[in-house]
């Protein structure tokens, strides 16, 4: 290799701490072999023939080769590199000299980093490495953007000679596709506590194929922690400087005021939220349709200070838009002036409300903004833009009708029948094409045999077609109220799919398109058939809340409830007794779920146990509501929902100690579907109920083993096992049925061993051997299928190793090494893979007792293993040291745990645990 190439040619170590390298090697990860791991790993190839386990921890490098210096800003400096091994160009941001020596930069450019590695967006460029170069510079990988800055596309524009601005202008639609796409970027970062504060169009790029990413983030924010790290002087002085309040200590000025908000332009940070990144949004806005920024001086003579700009910013209103560009939309000018407002109160409430705006001009729709500045002749304007063909038709029979003739009455007559008739006929055609379409995309989704990792990209395929399908209902922009509500269905069925298919972002868009299409729907329909059009609305706003739960979004989510409510009301008394208690029973079991997914957040225990009550007395409404349901509509639909509802209903008592009254809740809804199985009229209700028996079985599983009813608790984990088993065989492709199956042998066996702790009767160790060893083949056997799917291969570690503590316990020491290897080739560190469970832990310290014995028994001290078992005892201390549990007295009376005494963790463990029986013996005061 020449001299030249070696010098362009780097390992960039991605673990902070590791050394660069021109030949390739990391010094420092050479350093920390792990001998002990290589041995072992070396012994149970020999023995099994199986690959080796990949270690939880890995230090990656990648191989870069540097091309050129593309871009460079206050904090950092940024690189085009080509990754060697992958063959594609990234761009590396390395933090400069200064930075380094300066606690508020480096902490600043830390933010930027994680920040933007953690927001997953399209339009947010995504991070691929990070790490510290052999200087101590800390930088990062990401994305390289190929593209020009939005400042460049909106200059371009405007050199030009731009035509009136409208949206069937293709240049100026595709600026504000590209604001649209920054728009969901921001809104995105908001939804995740995060405020950019620095929105304008030199932070945007556009790549030739339109696709637009906001970047620099360097003085975003968590809100939350709104006045972390930014008290000090030398920090406040450097954020001013970024922003362009204040010149560098080099005494230049590194930003421009010229889009800054008037709290920013105050400088008092602690006013920054984010509504002042909706101003920055409508400052752009105010770029692509003036062609310049709204606070740069408008006199290219003028002498303007810094100091008098930013004041003129904080005491005076922005400039109207329409006097800087007479061609600008006055739409648009509206939105701006709404956007720009000094006064944060009376933005728009959030970047999605300003999206709308944007998006409602663009469909030719009423702008909100705009509304008092309408005259009557643009209110009609708009009006015919949006039902030109209706109205065309209107004036065409007006004209006829009035020439008076018979003749022209009769053919107008029969023109209008026939048109009449060919829209009805589309309308039939696009309802029963719309019937087809769902009939089919619920046969992909739900279809177990084409969900199984095989048929993985054909199921993909299938639904990536549908969804093309239902992209025609999405983008109806007008239409009568029964087309509008079509397409809302099928904009639902479009979220759906993008969800399956893994694009939760673009289903979270699809839901809320659907929302607005099921609105126009009830605002421009007839009396009669509004009731229709609203249950629609509420099925869009039900679809709506479950994508938002998965996301984790519970504040939209209750928003959408507050919606639900609204429009209940209003339809309330219209619903049939039936109808009304359907949606009641779903908007309350909402409310569960979203009070169930708080309290799993909550740390503490009584904020839990509040949340909790509160998804308990949900789910117990929810009940009630389906029993009314089903008095009044008895088929096997509804009796699954009241059955699902007991189920909820039963966990969130389990959730509040109620273990009793969760066990009665278990028992009615095993008992109802005990009473209706003559009902099931085909194989697909009866592999549903099935499906919901074994969820039911499983979960009273853990409440009998609470109350210590092992016989329920064993009849009930048998019964589950069997109709896994059926399952299994009547659908072997389906991966669920072995999962469930394995999940039964570990519930199975975890009853045995609770069992065996509280009567120590010794047979119960055998039969937990064969349960727990059932359990692992199962679990192993579906790695083995799915590779990939990296919660079998720990699942089934977990079960290897508490087989080994069984088989130890049992005095089978050598199978029980054996097993304890097996596990450890699964999961060098099993202890951590249920992390607060310190009977696992305890586990793992038997098995390296027995696996130091059996390799140094002489010299036990000095064994690799050793070094591990302070890690594990800090996981096992709280068991030791709980005087309620006989895991304490199984470890001091362990034969294998006392051979090893010298090791100083086990000794000091050991006495540890002693001073926990003598407390235990205490008499209670």
């Amino acid at each position: 290799m020449s001299q030249k190439a070696k010098q362009n040619d780097y390992l960039v170590d991605t673990e902070a701490g590791g050394k660069l390298t021109s030949e390739g090697r990391n010094e420092k990860t050479e350093s920390l072999k792990d001998l002990f791991l290589e041995n072992l790993f070396e012994k149970l190839q020999k023995q099994h023939q199986q690959e080796s386990p990949v270690p939880r921890r890995i230090r990656s490098q990648t191989v870069l080769r540097g091309k050129k210096k593309i871009a460079a800003g206050g904090l950092g400096v940024v690189y085009k590199y080509v990754d060697r091994r992958l063959e594609r160009e990234i761009a590396l941001k390395v933090a400069r000299d200064q930075v380094v020596h300066s606690k508020s930069r480096l902490q600043r450019f830390l933010r930027e980093r994680e920040i933007t590695a953690q927001l997953q967006h399209p339009a947010i460029p995504p991070v691929y490495q990070c790490g510290k170069l052999s200087d101590g510079r800390p930088y990062y990988q990401m994305r390289l953007i190929n593209g020009t800055t939005f400042s460049s596309c909106i200059k371009e524009f405007y050199n030009e000679s731009p035509s009136v601005q409208s949206p069937s202008n293709e240049p100026f639609d595709k600026m504000l596709r590209s604001f649209l796409e920054v728009c969901d970027a921001v809104q995105f970062a908001h939804e995740n506590d995060v405020v950019h504060r620095d929105i304008k169009p030199a932070n945007m790029m556009v790549e030739p194929d339109g696709t637009t990413f906001l970047l620099d983030w360097g003085l975003a924010r968590r809100e939350s922690n709104e006045l972390e790290n930014e008290t000090s002087e030398e920090q406040i002085q450097d954020e001013q400087e970024v922003m362009g309040l204040a010149l560098t200590r080099d005494g230049q000025q590194l930003g421009t005021p010229d889009w800054m908000s008037p709290e920013q332009a105050a400088g008092d940070t602690r006013q920054h939220s984010k509504l002042t990144d909706v101003y920055g949004l409508g400052a752009t806005l105010f770029q692509i349709i003036t062609g310049s920024a709204p606070h740069a001086s408008r006199d290219k003579d003028s002498s303007e200070t810094l100091a008098e700009q930013l004041h003129r910013i904080v005491t005076e209103d922005p400039p109207e838009a329409s006097d800087v560009n007479v061609t600008a939309s006055p739409e648009l000018a509206s939105i701006c002036r709404k956007a720009m407002s000094r006064e944060p109160e009376n933005r728009y409430e959030s970047v999605t409300a300003l999206k709308k705006d944007v998006i409602r001009w663009q469909r030719r729709e009423f702008v909100e903004a705009h509304m008092s500045r309408y005259s009557p002749m643009q209110k009609l304007e708009l009006f015919s833009a949006r039902h030109r063909r209706l109205i065309l038709m209107t004036v065409v029979t007006l004209v006829f009708m009035l020439g008076g003739a018979a003749w022209a009455n009769v053919e107008v007559t029969k023109a209008a029948d026939k048109t009449q008739h060919a829209l009805d006929n589309q309308r039939r055609t696009n309802e029963q094409l719309l019937t087809s379409l769902e009939r089919f995309s619920e046969v992909v989704m739900e279809d177990d045999i084409l969900a199984v990792p095989q048929l993985k990209g054909l199921r993909d395929r299938l639904l990536k077609d549908l969804a093309a399908q239902y992209k025609l209902w999405s983008l109806q922009k007008d239409g009568t109220p029964e087309e509008l509500s079509r397409a809302a269905r099928g904009t639902m069925r479009l979220s759906q799919i993008e969800r399956e298919t893994g694009n939760l972002i673009r289903a979270i868009e699809s839901g809320s398109r659907a929302i607005e299409l099921a609105e126009q729907s009830v605002k421009y329909s007839l009396p009669e058939k509004v009731l229709s059009h609203r249950l629609v609305l509420l099925e869009a706003i039900h679809s709506q809340a479950g994508m938002m739960l998965a996301s984790g979004n519970l504040s939209r989510v209750n928003e959408l409830i507050q919606h639900t409510s609204t429009v209940l009301k209003l339809v309330e008394k219209s619903l049939s007794s039936r109808q009304k208690y359907e949606q009641e029973s779903k908007l309350k079991r909402l409310e569960m779920s979203v009070s169930y997914r708080q309290a799993n957040q909550k740390k503490s225990t009584e904020e839990r146990q509040k949340w909790f009550g509160k998804s308990q007395k949900n789910a117990h409404e929810a009940v009630k509501l389906q029993r009314k349901v089903l008095a009044l509509n008895g088929n096997i639909s509804q009796v699954i929902a009241l059955v699902t509802a007991l189920n909820a209903e039963a966990l969130t008592l389990h959730k509040l100690a109620r273990t009793k009254d969760a066990i009665v809740v278990y028992e009615e809804a095993l008992d109802i579907l005990d009473a209706r199985k003559k009902e099931v009229r085909n194989p697909d209700q009866e592999k549903q109920l099935k499906q919901i028996r074994i969820m039911i079985l499983f979960n009273a599983v853990m409440s009998y083993r609470t109350v210590e009813d092992f016989d329920k608790a064993r009849g009930a984990s048998k019964q589950g096992i069997t109709i896994c088993k059926e399952l299994k065989q009547a659908y072997p492709l389906v991966i669920r049925y072995s999962q469930e199956l394995a999940r039964g042998y570990g519930n199975l066996a975890e009853v045995e061993l609770v069992e065996y702790l509280k009567t120590m009767k010794p047979e119960l160790l055998d039969a937990m051997a064969v349960t727990f060893r059932l359990a692992a083949k199962e679990y192993l056997s579906l790695f083995k299928q799915y590779p990939d799917r990296k919660g079998y291969q720990g699942a089934a570690a977990i079960q290897y190793l508490r087989l080994s503590k069984t088989l130890h316990w049992a005095g089978r020491d050598k199978e029980a090494l054996n097993e304890f290897k097996r596990c450890l080739s699964l999961n060098n560190h099993p202890e951590k893979l249920e992390p607060t469970h310190g009977a696992n832990a305890l586990a793992v310290i038997f098995g390296y007792c027995l696996l130091i014995h059996d390799e140094k028994p002489d010299d036990i001290t000095n064994h690799p293993a050793v070094k591990r078992l302070p890690e594990v005892f800090e996981i096992a201390n709280d068991l030791l040291e709980n005087v309620e549990t006989v895991y304490v007295d199984l470890f001091v009376q362990d034969q294998a745990v006392q051979r090893m005494k010298k090791i100083s963790c086990i000794a000091k463990a050991i006495t540890a645990a002693e001073e926990t029986i003598k407390r235990r013996a205490k008499p209670k005061k």
